[in-house]
This record gives C-alpha cells, structure tokens and sequence, in this order.
C-alpha cells in the first residue's frame, strides 16, 4: 500500500525518459535529455511561491503545518550590503519572510520546501522528501524513480545517491554544482532534494549588488 502511495507521490512527469542511453555505475556523468528544471517533488516545483507550494502539497494529501519564518528576508539583505558599503546608511525596518514550511503526507512520508526571499517575494529553492521504507518496497520505489524523472546524469556516486542535473553543470555532485540538482538515495529509506540554492542564492546577490552600486557608486581614491 504504501509503494502505491509513493507511486503517487512521484506520479508520472510529463518528461520521456530518454532511450539508447547507458547510466554509469562508477560515477561518471553520462548524456542525458532532462532537465532538473522541469522536475518536481510532490507537485512542488524550484522557484514556486509559497501559496502555490501549500495548494499542490495539500491536493495530494499532505498536512501541512505552520509557515517558518525569520527577519532574514531581501530586504534585510539589501540593507545590510547598502550599511556596508556607506555606515550613514539608515537601516531600513525588516519584514518577516517565510523560510520553509513541511509537512506530511499519506504514507507518513514527511516533506519540507526551503525559500529564498527575492524581490518578487518568496521561492522554492530547495524541496526534501523522505519516506522510510523496508527493504521489499526498495526496489519499486526506486523503479518509480526512475520512471519519472529518467535515467540520471550519474547512476551512483561513493555514498549510494543517484544525480540528475542540467548539461551545462560541469559538477554533477552533492556539493559544488551551480544548477538545479535532484538527488535520490533508497541506502536508508527514501529520500529525494531538488535543490537550486547556488543559482537562486547567486540571482539575489547579483540584484543586490547592482543596486548597492546605485545608490552608492565606488568611488576612485585620491592620492
């Protein structure tokens, strides 16, 4: 039963899987048609405000709980890179933002969905999903998987996760890639991270940057 719930919990993506393809068993990246871009995890996809991510979690049986929040939002961001650059610079009142909201979902799997405050307001940055399973249901899941999203960019690296990520991101690994990134692991239950933190993250900084350097200009020292 609960391998027909995950199965419905990673319901068919609209992707092909792509044919005549051979995956690596040693970590090598291997050519591949998908993009992580396009992925979702339990109807939540990267770059999703946070109302649509409560709706498409809630439409397929997850409850989910209380927003988390903090003061770390742009704005605060904004003025802190703007008092930096010029220390007279008001610090303008912050406002709270949303940082992750999580839930679980019908097979007690548990979910959780990270923001990155931009200038729009709130985004899906990174979306978790884990499901502890025993070891029949292993197999299955995995074959769902892989039915979904396609064969990965790399079959299996030294800790037992399966990478899918863009063509152009030249490290297709847990730590140092610069793109959308989905990893999938079934060594200890079932977890899944969809995450786009370094490309979103960069997004902002540059944003801010070029409006710090708006408001105050470098100026040329004078010796």
């Amino acid at each position: 039963m609960r391998a027909k719930v995950l199965m419905m919990a990673v319901a068919a993506a609209t992707l092909a899987v792509p044919s005549a393809m051979v995956v690596a068993q040693n970590g090598a990246q291997t050519k591949m048609e998908t993009d992580p871009r396009n992925f979702d995890i339990a109807g939540v996809k990267i770059g999703m405000d946070p109302t649509t991510v409560r709706a498409e979690l809630t439409k397929r049986g997850f409850k989910v709980g209380a927003d988390s929040t903090d003061m770390m939002g742009f704005g605060y961001q904004l003025e802190s890179r703007l008092q930096q650059r010029n220390p007279e610079h008001p610090f303008g009142a912050s406002k709270s933002r949303i940082r992750s909201m999580s839930g679980r979902g019908p097979a007690n799997e548990f979910v959780m969905v990270s923001f990155i405050d931009m200038p729009e307001g709130a985004r899906a940055y990174e979306v978790s999903y884990s499901l502890d399973g025993d070891k029949t249901q292993t197999k299955s899941m995995r074959d769902e998987v892989m039915r979904k999203y396609g064969q990965p960019t790399v079959a299996r690296d030294s800790l037992g996760s399966a990478f899918w990520c863009r063509r152009s991101e030249p490290k297709c690994m847990r730590v140092g890639h610069k793109d959308t990134m989905l990893e999938f692991s079934d060594v200890h239950g079932i977890t899944l991270r969809l995450t786009d933190e370094p490309r979103l993250g960069a997004e902002r900084d540059a944003i801010i940057a070029a409006e710090v350097d708006r408001r105050y200009p470098l100026q040329r020292p004078s010796f």
